[in-house]
């Protein structure tokens, strides 16, 4: 039987917004939510698969509205759930509601690679070399 590791999606606090997200270098994306909105809920099972297909290039956070007061307010928050990516101590882009998985991996795409027109396998198959794009392309023509 095969156990995996399911990384979830830790909750932060005002205390501790800045030296987890601004102080990031790395892509960064903010839920805040409220315990009683059934929308967040349903993005919640989202952010957990995001969180754990990016794994150690995206950092996933969330924060309670009810509980924590100054970052929804900085951040002029006006609707459930709102996830706001940050890079760099700033604000990229912001998405509202319970969006399709793809419309938020088009976002930190974009974001990751700070708009240019990359995606994930685009820059594991520049990695290689040019002997093993010989092997490969040579094995699809073969085949």
């Amino acid at each position: 039987m095969l156990l995996l590791d399911i990384i979830a999606v830790a909750s932060i606090t005002d205390e501790n917004f800045g030296s987890l997200v601004l102080n990031s270098e790395t892509l960064v994306l903010v839920e805040f939510f409220a315990t009683w909105c059934a929308t967040c809920e349903n993005l919640d099972s989202k952010m957990i698969e995001l969180a754990n297909d990016y794994a150690g290039e995206v950092k996933f956070f969330k924060l309670n509205v009810d509980d924590n007061r100054l970052a929804p307010y900085t951040y002029e928050i006006q609707g459930l759930p709102t996830v706001i990516f940050f890079k760099n101590g700033e604000q990229r882009d912001r998405l509202l509601g319970n969006v399709p998985k793809t419309t938020f991996i088009k976002r930190m795409e974009q974001n990751l690679w700070d708009g240019q027109k990359k995606t994930r396998l685009q820059l594991e198959v520049k990695a290689i070399s040019s002997s093993q794009f010989y092997q490969i392309w040579m094995f699809c023509f073969l085949e």
